[in-house]
């Protein structure tokens, strides 16, 4: 990914995400949940680095320049930076979340219908997962976009 834009960066991001919701959402066929937890993991895997990337890498530069540009946006990069810290907790416990339940589905194939709740939830924690590294990028380029822009008054 060195080298790459931060668009083009953007963007990858944007589709591994597509692509892992789209396989969270995918209908769990009776008797093949494992196969679905498969497919889920190859598709987080894809996904992970990027996420990491952005968390790690890309968005501590785009705080810092935010914070060049315009000083009063320090308690927006702060809460920015406190989410970016909960998004790679949450996606840390996704990944184990993941192995976890494919493991319970390969001991309870018979009888999936045991592991239903913890399926569900799972669902609806990975969704809101993705909600949330969407919202993050979004608030990201706004208020950096923002930094730029900003009418301060006398102090331009």
């Amino acid at each position: 990914m060195e080298g790459e834009s931060i668009n083009l960066q953007r963007d990858r991001l944007f589709q591994a995400l597509a692509q892992f919701e789209a396989t969270v959402e995918a209908p769990c066929v009776p008797g093949d949940l494992e196969g679905w937890f498969e497919a889920v993991d190859v598709a987080f895997q894809r996904l992970r680095p990027m996420v990491v990337e952005q968390v790690e890498r890309i968005h501590p530069q785009q705080f810092s320049a935010i914070g060049q540009e315009d000083e009063e946006l320090f308690r927006r990069v702060e809460r920015m930076q406190q989410e970016d810290a909960a998004l790679r907790k949450e996606f840390d416990q996704l990944g184990d979340d993941i192995a976890t339940l494919e493991r319970s589905a390969e001991n309870l194939e018979p009888d999936e219908a045991k592991l239903r709740e913890a399926f569900d939830g799972f669902v609806d924690k990975a969704i809101q997962c993705i909600i949330r590294v969407r919202t993050q990028e979004e608030a990201v380029r706004t208020w950096l976009m923002e930094s730029f822009t900003r009418d301060r008054g006398a102090v331009d």
